[in-house]
Order: structure tokens, then C-alpha cells, then sequence
């Protein structure tokens, strides 16, 4: 049996989502820079809302190289940083299994 402690994957990994169409991460130090005055609403498919205090860059190592996600949205109580699919394919990124 498999065991994922969220707290771990909150700090050291991302989620591959189809659903969601924004970057999202709860990891402040992830990012390089921030929008302060950034404010958004986001709804989720059971009809929540979650606040979004702030949008910018962050920083995702793979195999020891550093690449920067841009548009990333900040979610300080976010439990799972989340990488929707959709914007990395606009990127032309190709997801494989």
C-alpha cells in the first residue's frame, strides 16, 4: 500500500491536473517574484471559492534543472500545488503517461 504525506507534497511536488485551468501552488518560497496587488476569485467544480492573493513565477526542479512556471497563482492554504494541463499544452509541452 502507498502512502502520500500531503504536508511532503505540498513542499516538494506538483499535481498534473485536467480540471483546473490556472497554475496553482500554496508554496510562497516556490516563487521568484509576486504580484502584490494581484486579487482573484477562483470556483472549483463543486461551486467553492478559493481567494487568490497573488499571481507570478515559480520555480520547479526536475532532475536537477530549475525551470520557471509563469502565471502561477498563489494559494496560501492550498494543500497541493496543482499544474493544469491545458496551459502546459499551450506551451506546447506534450504530457505523456
Amino acid at each position: 500500500m502507498a502512502f502520500v504525506d500531503l504536508k511532503e507534497r505540498k513542499k516538494n511536488g506538483w499535481v498534473l491536473n485536467s480540471r483546473c485551468n490556472k497554475h496553482m501552488s500554496g508554496n510562497k518560497n516556490w516563487f521568484s517574484q509576486l504580484e502584490e496587488k494581484f486579487h482573484h476569485k477562483v470556483k472549483h467544480g463543486n461551486d467553492t471559492c478559493i481567494v487568490v492573493i497573488r499571481k507570478g513565477d515559480a520555480q520547479m526542479v526536475v532532475n536537477g534543472i530549475t525551470y520557471i512556471i509563469s502565471h502561477v497563482y498563489y494559494v496560501s492554504k492550498l494543500k497541493n500545488n496543482l499544474l493544469t494541463i491545458g496551459q502546459l499544452q499551450k506551451k506546447g509541452l506534450t504530457i505523456t503517461t
